[in-house]
């Protein structure tokens, strides 16, 4: 592909938007959290709006920049709504549909017109499967919970159970099952730094970009 494409993939709480964002912006390309057209698709069906009729009518329009993922909903910036607890939970329900998912991923590759670092689970697995370089970030579920609990408070408790109850979810879907590319960089950042972890992705991406 004559676009270079970065793909982030990992569990959830794993550090791979952080990353994404820190590795956009020291290369300069645009960021792409594939999650947020999920998050968009619940958001919208939860007010009996189409998603893909929204598209079609410049309704709902996403912004890949340099650092971030804008998402406008009628000249709404809707960005940080979509990440909020509930909006997750219906974007959880509309993935499991299979058929959805294919016109899904048909839509995220549309978006990406420039070099790009883009995040997300199924990324290097199935949305771009021909990405210039693939990693898979990974921790420890108390490490995960522990790193969401100190960013957000609430019960680190219920996070654990949470992001435990997703993995398995994510690992025992029928269709496109949750896991790491064959070719993907396997990175586990329980005991690494933010830094560390940019500087070793940085290291690989020297080699082949």
């Amino acid at each position: 592909m004559n676009i270079k494409v970065i793909a982030i993939d990992g569990p959830a709480s794993s550090g791979k938007s952080s990353l994404s964002r820190a590795l956009s912006k020291i290369l300069g390309y645009v960021y792409f959290n594939t999650g947020l057209v999920y998050r968009a698709i619940g958001f919208l069906k939860a007010k009996n709006v189409d998603f893909f009729e929204a598209i079609e009518k410049n309704a709902l329009v996403f912004e890949l920049l340099v650092g971030e993922t804008k998402v406008i909903f009628e000249k709404e910036d809707i960005t940080q709504e979509l990440t909020k607890e509930y909006v997750g939970a219906l974007a959880s329900e509309v993935a499991k549909e299979p058929s959805l998912r294919e016109k899904v991923i048909v839509f995220q590759r549309s978006l990406v017109k420039d070099n790009a670092v883009v995040e997300g689970r199924d990324v290097g697995t199935h949305i771009f499967k021909d990405a210039n370089i693939k990693f898979f970030i990974d921790a420890d579920p108390k490490e995960r919970a522990l790193r969401r609990y100190l960013e957000e408070g609430g019960s680190y408790d219920d996070i654990l159970n949470k992001i435990l109850k997703r993995d398995e979810t994510d690992k025992n879907r029928k269709d496109y099952p949750f896991k790491p590319a064959e070719d993907a960089i396997k990175i586990d950042t329980t005991c690494m730094t933010k830094e560390e972890v940019i500087n070793l992705c940085m290291e690989y991406i020297k080699k082949v970009l």
